[in-house]
Order: structure tokens, then C-alpha cells, then sequence
């Protein structure tokens, strides 16, 4: 789609993370996140070497959070992107 100043475009990101928090006593617990980020973009074309990019997507958590009475649907949700790219296109 050269010569485009927007083009749509899809993102998925793939691997492990690590999800934290701090609980009632102030210990911080963190545990291993297996993570699939699809992510719907638009990208603008701001000079033939600069793009910049703005999306949605969801978040999968896939496993068992280390943390009496969560599940995976309690760490997975809505994400939002902004980014550059900077290069030839």
C-alpha cells in the first residue's frame, strides 16, 4: 500500500509476561503470564521515513494466575496502542 497516507493493518503479539500486584499486607506477588495480543491498527504515513500507528485489541491470558479465586478472564482485557515506526517504508 505504498503512497498511502493511512493503511489498516493487524498486530499479534505472543509470549510470556509477568503480572504483578500488591495485596492487603503490602507483599508484592507476581506470577507468570502466558499472553495472545491481537491488535487492530491504523497507520499514518507522517513522512516516507516516519509512520505512526494507533490501535485496539484484547488480551489473552492463557493458565491459572497464582492467586486464590482468579481466573484467566480476570487478567485478560481491552488494550490500546500508540507507536512509531521509523525506517524506509
Amino acid at each position: 500500500m505504498a503512497g498511502r497516507t493511512v493503511t489498516p493493518s493487524v498486530s499479534v503479539m505472543a509470549g510470556v509476561g509477568a503480572a504483578g500486584f500488591t495485596d492487603e499486607s503490602d507483599s508484592a506477588r507476581v506470577f507468570a503470564a502466558p499472553l495472545l495480543d491481537p491488535d487492530l491498527l491504523l497507520n499514518f504515513n507522517v513522512s516516507e521515513f516516519l509512520r505512526v500507528h494507533a490501535g485496539i485489541g484484547w488480551r489473552f491470558h492463557f493458565g491459572q494466575p497464582g492467586v486464590t479465586g482468579w481466573t484467566s478472564a480476570d487478567v485478560s482485557g481491552f488494550t490500546a496502542a500508540l507507536g512509531m515506526k521509523v525506517g524506509e517504508f
